[in-house]
């Protein structure tokens, strides 16, 4: 019994990491299309002067 859920929580775990991942990837990605978006509105914005 308490095999199954110490086998339960580290899979818990281990899905929770994997889930911590994507989240951690989704926001590093989403950074960089904000400074992407930034670089292009400053360029824009140094050509038009």
């Amino acid at each position: 019994m308490a095999e199954a859920a110490a086998e339960k929580l580290g899979n818990q775990a281990a899905s929770l990491e994997a889930r911590l991942r994507v989240v951690s990837n989704e926001r590093k990605s989403a950074l960089e299309q904000v400074s992407f978006l930034k670089a292009n509105r400053d360029l824009g914005e140094t050509s038009s002067n």
